[in-house]
């Protein structure tokens, strides 16, 4: 993909508009992702945008198409009869299917992998794209905060609990169980004791990706045990299942 992004970006400026970066589940870490150089052509349905080809007759409007992002079309005919055959098609077959939260992705948001062995959340600050082997949701307010309760052993705890099981002790994050975790109130000067650690293993992984954080991450822990208010027996048996 970089190579077309390179391509598209020498010799047809107009395309690189539509040419957006892209995270694939396995690309998402715990605290960290990391981009591999993977772009998806965004070209909204018709039902959703209007774009100069939109409401024309299918000749009239690839004939427009072509004039208006000639090294995307380019592209596309190498792969057309695969475009035309797929089920998840706009209005014409270059554009993707409708789409009513594209405008999500340009947010500030933290990201997961869809199928996990333990929490793995991290931040995307660069308005990238996902495909659907990962989840998001939107962080504007707090969100150092939350991803320091989502990636806590608490956390941890919680999803092998609610979220369906897979073989081998994986389990599928899922929308509703994710959207079910209580969240608990934490004063300014909590929440923030939280971020800083978040920070700091964050900043960590942005110098080496392989960084050990486990200190870190047990810091978080135990400011989340307090806000939840456990007693030593229910830690113990919080540790004991994210073991």
């Amino acid at each position: 993909m970089l190579l077309i992004y390179a391509r598209v970006n020498s010799e047809d400026k107009s395309s690189v508009e539509i040419l957006k970066p892209y995270l694939r589940g396995k690309d998402i870490g715990r605290w960290r992702a990391h981009f591999a150089d993977q772009f998806i052509v965004k070209i909204e349905s018709s039902e959703n945008k209007d774009h100069p080809w939109s409401g024309k007759p299918k000749k009239e409007a690839e004939e427009i198409f072509a004039k208006t992002y000639p090294a995307i079309y380019s592209h596309f005919e190498n792969l057309r009869r695969e475009l035309i055959n797929r089920d998840d098609q706009g209005k014409y077959f270059w554009e993707q299917r409708s789409c009513k939260y594209w405008h999500e992705f340009e947010k500030p948001k933290i990201v997961s992998t869809k199928i996990s062995i333990r929490p793995t959340f991290a931040l995307d600050l660069e308005t990238r794209y996902l495909g659907n082997t990962a989840y998001f949701l939107p962080s504007v307010i707090a969100g150092h905060f939350l991803l320091g309760l989502l990636n806590s052993s608490l956390f941890f705890t919680y999803a092998k609990k609610v979220f369906v099981e897979k073989q081998g002790g994986w389990f599928e994050v899922q929308p509703d169980g994710l959207e079910s975790f209580p969240i608990p109130a934490a004063s300014p000067e909590k929440q923030r004791a939280v971020e800083r650690l978040v920070d700091r293993i964050l900043a960590a992984k942005q110098r080496d990706p392989t960084a050990d954080t486990s200190a870190l991450e047990r810091e978080i822990d135990g400011l989340v045990y307090a806000l939840y208010g456990l007693t030593p027996e229910e830690i113990k048996i919080v540790e004991g299942a994210a073991k």
